[in-house]
């Protein structure tokens, strides 16, 4: 994403690219999104955000479009207006904020409707063309039909980045899923919910806990607050190896994601 705001600002004016960021539900693609806007707009000018993080609203329409757009850029009344009136606001709003890159979340909601999948993709191929900003779209592969129903907007489009699962065999992978667990492992106790840390980040519990989760972060996270839970509502101190195996149980194998308990059987 960081090199589509470089060539935006190297070329302004001209015709924008954009880009598919493909990953599993649960995968992560949305905080990932949080934390890139977050760190692109810390230091940003005031009254400017280099990176627009848009959520598309539930009616999945054309009109729904820059009416997320202004109310991710915090403009007041966002739905005022008829649909020409509101890309006007949008496009303008973009211009002033000083707008390097839009992302636009949830892309999956403007395909789930067949008669429109079009005029959306329209709607954002004239946003890139018109020079105003370049696109990043966060999807799974559901939105795939809404470009292939699109050509003059997905031959615009760089080749998509396609996020899989975490994968315990691949070093990376496992360093980060031992941070991210350590990470929520450290965050419970800062937080005061449980008075000391479980000692979570070990190889041996992390690995069981990726396999577990198919290597999708919110199912991770689901395992160990399903696990928190348990513990408070007992009124003990820590998450144990037991607990874990039990929020297994209890969530991950009863939704039917996994067969099998990695902790054993109780």
């Amino acid at each position: 994403m960081d090199e589509l705001r470089i060539a935006a600002r190297s070329s302004p004016c001209e015709p924008m690219g954009g880009v598919q960021i493909i990953a599993p539900v649960g995968a992560g693609k949305t905080e990932a999104a949080k934390i890139f806007a977050r760190r692109a707009n810390t230091n940003a000018e005031e009254g400017t955000s280099p990176v627009a993080l848009v959520t598309l609203n539930s009616a999945g329409t054309t009109k729904s479009i820059p009416v997320s757009i202004l109310s991710s850029l915090g403009e007041p009344r966002p739905d005022r207006g008829s649909e020409s009136v509101l890309w006007m606001r949008a496009r303008r709003c973009l211009s002033e904020r000083k707008v390097e890159l839009l992302v636009l979340d949830e892309m999956d909601r403007a395909a789930r409707r067949p008669t429109i999948r079009y005029p959306i993709a329209s709607s954002l191929r004239d946003l890139a063309d018109e020079g105003s900003v370049p696109l990043a779209f966060i999807c799974t592969e559901k939105s795939n039909e809404l470009f292939r129903n699109a050509p003059d907007l997905s031959q615009r489009l760089y080749s998509p980045v396609i996020l899989h699962p975490f994968d315990w065999l691949i070093d990376d992978d496992r360093q980060l899923i031992l941070d991210l667990v350590r990470g929520f492992d450290e965050g419970i106790a800062n937080a005061g919910i449980l008075p000391q840390e479980s000692g979570l980040a070990q190889t041996e519990i992390v690995e069981k806990l990726a396999i577990a989760s198919n290597g999708i972060l919110r199912q991770l996270q689901k395992i160990i607050g399903t696990a928190l839970a348990n513990v408070v509502r007992r009124g003990d101190q820590r998450i144990d190896v037991e607990d874990l195996r039990d929020a297994v149980d209890d969530w991950s194998i009863a939704k039917r994601y996994i067969s099998d308990n990695p902790f054993g059987t109780g």
